[in-house]
Formats: C-alpha cells, sequence, structure tokens
C-alpha cells in the first residue's frame, strides 16, 4: 500500500553523493527531512523530535555510477572506494598490562571504564613504545589500530596502523548522543561521562564518517581547543545529515575529569 513516504521515496531524483533537505512527506515539517544518495543507497531522515522517521533503501545505480565504483573513480561530492581488507596486527603487539607506562596513561586518560565495558581495547607496541587502541568492525573483527606514543617528542604522537580513511573509534553504545574528538583518550573520556565518544582520528571528516554517524539522534563536534575553525567546518557538513551542534573548548576533553565533561555536555 502506497503512503506519502514511499510515493515520495519512488519519485525522489538524486545523483550519486547528492544530498537534499526538503519538508517531511510523513509530519510536514519545514525542511526538516534530508535524503541522501550514497553507493546506491538512499538514506532518509526527519530531524523533528515528534516524528524521528529515518531508515535506507537499496535504488539501482546508474551505469555511469557502477563503473566508477568498480574503478575506484569518485568525485568530489562522492567518498571514494575503500576495499575491505584484512588488517593483522604487528608481532610487535603485546598485552598492555606489562608495561608500567602503558598502564600509567590508561589510568590517566580515563580509559579503564570503556575497557571494562567492553568499548575499548588496548594494547602495547614494545618496539615503537606506544599505547595502541585497536579499531573493530561492525562485527567485532579488528579492521584497524591507532598507537599513542608514550616517550616525549616522538612523531607523529599518534600513529595508524592501518590505511584507511573511513574508519573511526566509537567509544559506547552506537545510539543517542555522539560526542565527535579527534583521538581515542579523548573518545573514552567521553565516555565515561556517560556519553559515546566517537574519534575521527584527525581533523578531517568525510563522507563514509558521515554516514556511520547518522546513526545517531544528535552528534556534538567537540575538537581540541586549536581546532575551531575545523569544528565550525564539520558542523555544516553534518547537518545536512543528523542534528548537530558545537562545543568550544578551553582544553582537550581528555584532560577534564570525566565529571567536568559531563557539565559542559549538558549546559
Amino acid at each position: 500500500m502506497a503512503t506519502p513516504l514511499t510515493d515520495f521515496l519512488s519519485g525522489v531524483s538524486l545523483l550519486e553523493g547528492e544530498t537534499k533537505r526538503v519538508s517531511c512527506p510523513v509530519c510536514g515539517g519545514h525542511n526538516t527531512f534530508t535524503v541522501s544518495r550514497v553507493e546506491g543507497r538512499v538514506l532518509y531522515n526527519c530531524y523533528k523530535a515528534s516524528c524521528g522517521t529515518r531508515g535506507s533503501q537499496r535504488k539501482r545505480m546508474s551505469v555511469s555510477s557502477l563503473q566508477d565504483k568498480l574503478s575506484g573513480v569518485s568525485s568530489s561530492s562522492q567518498p571514494k572506494n575503500i576495499k575491505e581488507r584484512v588488517f593483522s596486527l604487528p608481532d610487535t603487539m603485546t598485552l598492555c598490562t606489562q608495561n608500567d607506562a602503558c598502564l600509567e596513561y590508561v589510568d590517566a586518560m580515563n580509559i579503564q571504564a570503556s575497557i571494562d565495558a567492553g568499548y575499548c581495547h588496548v594494547f602495547y607496541d614494545f618496539r615503537e613504545n606506544r599505547c595502541v587502541f585497536l579499531i573493530l568492525g561492525d562485527n567485532g573483527e579488528v579492521v584497524g589500530a591507532v598507537g599513542r606514543a608514550l616517550d616525549k617528542g616522538t612523531v607523529p604522537k599518534w600513529k595508524r596502523y592501518d590505511k584507511r580513511k573511513d574508519l573511526m573509534f566509537i567509544c559506547g553504545p552506537k545510539q543517542g548522543t555522539a560526542v565527535l574528538v579527534e583521538d581515542c583518550a579523548s573518545a573514552c573520556t567521553v565516555f565515561a561521562a556517560g556519553y559515546t565518544g566517537v574519534a575521527i582520528l584527525g581533523t578531517s571528516l568525510n563522507e563514509y564518517h558521515i554516514l556511520k554517524l547518522r546513526v545517531f539522534d544528535k552528534v556534538i563536534v567537540a575538537l581540541d581547543a586549536d581546532a575551531s575553525n575545523k569544528s565550525i567546518q564539520m558542523q555544516k557538513m553534518l547537518a545536512p545529515h543528523v542534528s548537530s551542534e558545537l562545543l568550544f573548548l578551553t582544553d582537550d576533553l581528555k584532560y577534564f575529569t570525566p565529571c567536568t565533561v559531563k557539565s559542559l555536555l549538558t549546559k
């Protein structure tokens, strides 16, 4: 049986990577409904609290889009094709409990709560003296890793062991409010404060990140204090896809106590 939503989706015309913002076909909310096309799937969402219509459906890709996908070609409005690949931890990894400096970092950065809850898995790289955070896929498999140098002056401070650009470190349930941060330690502090911390592992937000962030009701962009301009840009990128807001900081979230972070987020 046809409904206003199915009628709208059957008639909508979108290019690959395009997003449109219109009035909701379900509740009628003015400009509260966004619809996007990403890799042949149409994603839709209404931001009106009393409605909350959201979902996705598969659409047939055009011949040109399919050819681009298979060849790895992409446009500026379309995320690059990133092939899934097996990730293996280097043989220099051991449990974080095997190194005192790594354990001290875990305690100082409010990481233990997320480890106990099963949202964070930390190893120690004894060759590079790094505290290493595993990045898990949707099925719980290890798909990447990022390590924080424990020696002062080591460059880079944060090292990616994988080469993928679509991964994020998600610390907490994939629902409710997410707080977008730069690094894993900040994400763990956010979790200890009662929210889901999402580390983009830097200061660059792409279409793959946005696609994954759509599962949340709201995203609070809270990058480090020296990245205010980046925060503003990211919030503008997120706005058509998910309810979002900015939190300007005087210091990195990982240096605050969980109680302080909670008070900042509930202002």
